[in-house]
């Protein structure tokens, strides 16, 4: 308005939704990388969408004490037995409660509706490391 022009982020960490908004990835990430579930986020978009989605290497700890908690999507409930990070990551109910978490924390951290995701994977397979290919040597996520 004042006729100023302000750089809001690189151009490669910039999406136009199908909206017409611009989301800036590098903020939602680090807006949701304080749920207590997250050990990594990446968020992704589509230009012909109209949300993100995230992806997420989920906290260990937090994801295995959830799991105890609630119910899987088949009823059992985990009691001290082991159960791997590939069948937590599966499990839909656990996705749900952690996607009404990273909601959650979208609205605290004050992300616009269209920047919060509507829909996440939960990635078993962390944490990511430059061999891997999905992070740079300076463990930058690689877009």
């Amino acid at each position: 308005p004042d006729g100023t022009l302000a750089v809001i982020d690189r151009k490669k960490e910039l999406m136009k939704l199908q909206c017409g908004e611009y989301v800036s990835f590098g903020k939602v990430e680090t807006a949701l990388a304080v749920s207590q579930y997250v050990e990594t986020v990446v968020v992704c978009g589509d230009p012909m969408r109209n949300s993100v989605v995230a992806i997420i290497v989920p906290k260990g700890d937090a994801i295995t004490k959830l799991a105890q908690r609630i119910p899987f999507a088949n009823g059992d409930l985990v009691s001290g037995q082991h159960i791997s990070m590939e069948a937590m990551c599966s499990d839909e109910e656990i996705r749900s409660v952690i996607l009404k978490d990273i909601q959650k924390v979208g609205l605290e951290q004050k992300l616009a509706r269209m920047e919060i995701p509507r829909a996440i994977h939960l990635d078993p397979n962390g944490p990511w490391l430059p061999a891997c290919g999905l992070v740079t040597d300076s463990l930058k996520v690689k877009r």
